[in-house]
């Protein structure tokens, strides 16, 4: 994988805040659905602010390359892609479960 990434003609800072900020689009969006179909709570709320903060923090990053530190660990960046895969298909089947 480590080798995958070395070939991308992307910054490995990119794609780290890229998958960062799906995945706290996914989890905001999710939350945001959930509150406007009557059925959410405040853990709901708590999620908003976390997926805001995410979103929020992948633009600071973008903004600010030179403070941030990213690993090129091909497991940090496997798991990084599964969470951002099971974050926009658990909102995906929330937003068609309450459709």
């Amino acid at each position: 994988m480590a080798t995958v990434v070395e070939r991308l003609p992307v910054e490995p800072l990119h794609l780290w805040a890229g998958l960062t900020g799906i995945t706290g689009l996914a989890v905001l969006v999710s939350s945001t659905v959930s509150l406007l179909a009557g059925v959410g709570y405040f853990f709901n709320w708590l999620m908003i602010v976390a997926g805001l903060s995410m979103v929020l923090g992948m633009a600071w990053v973008i903004r600010h390359p030179d403070s941030a530190e990213v690993s090129t660990s091909s497991y940090q960046l496997a798991f990084l892609v599964v969470c951002a895969v099971v974050a926009v298909g658990a909102t995906l089947l929330q937003i068609l479960t309450l459709a």
